[in-house]
């Protein structure tokens, strides 16, 4: 018998998915000409903001999809971490404009790129290379 764990998987990565998704299309039907060419640092940030939460939603959708997938299909798991790879990477390109490494109490310090290589050791470690 399945755990409830394993049983809503599929469907929190689904929710992960659609959250991204609807945050990128928010995002790009707000990018319009007007407001990209207004200057107005603030709403670039906003809306790097939202690019960069699309990403991360994508990001943990994918991961989730390969926790799924692992034990019975781990090439397909394979497939979903790389894509897992590629949005966080996307996510840190976002992030490193702006944000500096820094220290964020207990959990040590928050770096994009540290993650980055954490997201990609993920792939390494499932195909066993």
């Amino acid at each position: 018998m399945k755990s409830l764990t394993t049983l809503f998987l599929p469907l929190l990565a689904s929710e992960f998915e659609v959250l991204g998704d609807r945050s990128w299309w928010a995002a790009s039907g707000c990018d319009s000409p007007r407001l990209a060419d207004s200057g107005d640092k603030s709403w670039q940030r906003t809306l790097g903001d939202i690019e960069a939460v699309a990403h991360l939603g994508l990001y943990y959708g994918e991961k989730l999809r390969a926790a799924d997938t692992r034990k019975k299909q781990p090439q397909q798991a394979a497939e979903h971490l790389k894509q897992a790879v590629a949005h966080w990477e996307n996510c840190a390109r976002i992030g490193q404009r702006r944000d500096k490494p820094q220290l964020l109490g207990k959990g040590g310090p928050a770096d994009w790129r540290r993650g980055y290589e954490n997201a990609k050791r993920d792939v390494i470690l499932l195909e066993g290379k």
